[in-house]
């Protein structure tokens, strides 16, 4: 019989080695090549830079978004990440920074919710600020819906102005 826990972790994910423990970037790093994305196609890149002698620094802005949005469920008690995944993609054709941005579109925003508040804020704006510069974190402020905020008159042309 066939039940809704029959397909709750595939085989691959039962069987595969645990990932490697990362760190996060507290610091500006001399290196040669940053690759941005921990994808396929950027680790692929980053390992045969290696190979080459590179010494190569790899961003991957879906752990800061998990970090912050990895326990959160929206309204419909879905993965907040569904729909911070979403935003993402949905902007990826216009280059890199408006897809890092749609990954951390609320995390800002989202990290003054967290147990402890402020402290943690300000450790995501500091690591978005030394991952991805300051264009991502104006960004991020610009798409952030303030609750003062009229939709059509200032949220808006904020987002817009901010290109």
């Amino acid at each position: 019989m066939v039940t809704s826990d029959t397909f709750q972790t595939s085989l691959w994910m039962s069987t595969a080695v645990s990932p490697p423990e990362t760190k996060t970037l507290t610091e500006l790093l001399d290196t040669q090549v940053v690759v941005v994305g921990a994808g396929f196609a950027g680790l692929s890149a980053a390992l045969h830079l290696r190979e080459f002698g590179c010494e190569v620094v790899v961003l991957e802005a879906k752990e800061i978004a998990k970090k912050v949005h990895g326990n959160q469920v929206d309204k419909k008690n879905y993965p907040y990440m569904a729909h911070i995944l979403d935003v993402a993609s949905r902007v990826s054709q216009l280059g890199e920074n408006y897809e890092i941005t749609g990954l951390l579109h609320d995390a800002i925003e989202d990290a003054s919710k967290h147990p402890n508040g402020e402290e943690f804020k300000k450790e995501i704006t500091n690591q978005i600020e030394k991952s991805f510069g300051n264009d991502v974190i104006e960004a991020i402020h610009a798409m952030t819906k303030l609750s003062s905020d009229d939709y059509f008159n200032d949220y808006l042309p904020r987002v817009k102005r901010n290109e």
